[in-house]
């Protein structure tokens, strides 16, 4: 519990900001479904002057009638599809800090309405894998019988300026953190291991903090490095300075890895289903 007055220092970083691209499909939708109601239009105009045709005119118009009806169908299938909403992604999917287990990781990946959640308890703990239902307010029922606890645990999202992250009925907090946070490997130590946790500090600061635990293969010591967020999700200002590097070296996290400026990348590799 000594580390809950930590909760209450997050902002709401991860709102989706793909409202644009919302409003430019629905615009593209709209001009295609008029486009398929004025070809069946004009359609049914040939079809209705059809009986004053010649017997052989006739007959190619109806060839013009029939493939126009089919491009009209094909089209309008087209723009139904297009305009079911797709799946968003849930907010719920992510990366969390755990207060009771501060040096562990937690790792949210929905798919439709289930969830599959896959962590450690400290960084170099054994990895568990969850399975969890999301429900229609915003929920998400876990089943932690695989670590000895309830089948069916209501956890609650929220997310607002104060905190973002699921709340249990015990009253913990799993805090919704960078996609920073996670497991790598170092191809300059093929043998190591490098693990990041973030964390929130401050009061109502939105200043995350970050720190790697690993060592360079078997028989090495281990080694522990304090970093700082350049920006929630570009990067984070590593201290190599234990290691006899420099005290603010720059990774830039591109998705899929730390890329640092000699080109070396640590590829993320807790991938859920890896």
């Amino acid at each position: 519990k000594k580390h809950h007055f930590l909760l209450n220092d997050l902002v709401d970083w991860s709102t989706p900001r793909t409202s644009f691209f919302r409003n430019y499909k629905m615009v593209r939708i709209t001009v295609l479904a008029s486009l398929a109601l004025s070809s069946t239009a004009l359609s049914l105009g040939k079809l209705e002057r059809h009986h004053k045709m010649a017997p052989q005119q006739q007959v190619k118009a109806e060839g013009i009638l029939n493939r126009r009806s089919f491009a009209s169908a094909v089209l309008a299938g087209a723009v139904a599809t297009a305009a079911a909403p797709a799946f968003a992604a849930s907010p719920i999917d992510g990366e969390y800090w755990d207060p009771f287990h501060p040096t562990g990781l937690r790792t949210v990946q929905v798919s439709g309405n289930t969830a599959t959640l896959v962590g450690r308890d400290d960084f170099d703990g054994k990895e568990w894998k969850l399975a969890g239902e999301l429900g229609d307010d915003s929920s998400i029922l876990i089943d932690f019988s695989p670590k000895g606890g309830p089948k069916d645990l209501k956890g609650k999202f929220v997310n607002n300026a104060d905190n973002v992250g699921i709340v249990f009925p015990d009253g913990n907090r799993w805090v919704k953190v960078s996609p920073i946070a996670g497991v790598y490997s170092d191809p300059n130590h093929p043998e190591g291991y490098r693990v990041v946790t973030v964390y929130p500090v401050g009061f109502g600061s939105g200043y995350f903090m970050a720190t790697c635990f690993g060592n360079d293969g078997p028989g090495t010591k281990q080694f522990k490095l304090t970093g700082k967020l350049a920006g929630l999700d570009s990067g984070v200002k590593f201290d190599f300075s234990p290691k006899g590097g420099p005290t603010d070296l720059l990774a830039k996290f591109d998705g899929s890895g730390l890329v640092f400026p000699d080109g070396n990348k640590w590829p993320k590799v807790n991938v859920v289903g890896n």
